[in-house]
């Protein structure tokens, strides 16, 4: 993510597939005079002992929460997730001997009830949710400055795009044009 992260002061971050809170710490971790206020939110149960004893460290405790839930339908309380050995785990089907869980729905209260926005970035690494998030929380997009979004389907890319467009924001950076 080095050469993506806006050039503003960020005290707040959204980190939607947060895996084992990488992202998180290493942003942290250059923001030296700032407590980054931030949401992790992973829906993998591999992932939640590291991320529950990583909220216990005194660099991150009372900044950083934690959300064992998943971008989805918030219509549903809960939605089936495939959770793989690699970091790829995701709400889509990709191998037949895959097993879902059931995991529970992030909703916009949710996030709204963890801190009033603005938000100044959103990071989204969410193995294909891309467009559920775009369609079930406009209301969170919309409060946020700024969003990295990393996305795999170059198929689906211009769709994303124009999504995002739709919502205001502009592309200052795509990794694919550099």
């Amino acid at each position: 993510y080095e050469g993506f992260i806006p050039n503003i002061e960020i005290k707040s971050l959204i980190d939607l597939g947060a895996h084992h809170g990488f992202f998180s710490v290493w942003l942290q971790s250059l923001l030296k005079k700032v407590k980054l206020k931030t949401l992790l939110v992973e829906p993998s149960a591999r992932c939640a002992p590291i991320l529950t004893q990583l909220l216990q460290k005194k660099e991150y405790k009372g900044n950083f929460v934690y959300f064992n839930k998943c971008i989805g339908n918030p219509e549903e309380d809960e939605i089936q997730f495939f959770d793989r050995p690699h970091m790829a785990s995701s709400n889509v089907k990709t191998d037949a001997g895959e097993l879902a869980e059931r995991v529970s729905v992030l909703t916009e209260r949710d996030i709204f009830q963890w801190q009033n926005p603005p938000y100044d970035l959103l990071k989204c690494d969410i193995e294909g949710a891309e467009f559920l998030l775009l369609k079930h929380y406009s209301e969170v997009l919309l409060n946020t400055k700024f969003v990295i979004l990393e996305w795999h389907d170059q198929k689906s890319a211009n769709s994303l795009i124009n999504e995002f467009k739709n919502l205001n924001f502009s592309i200052i950076k795509d990794s694919s044009l550099t």
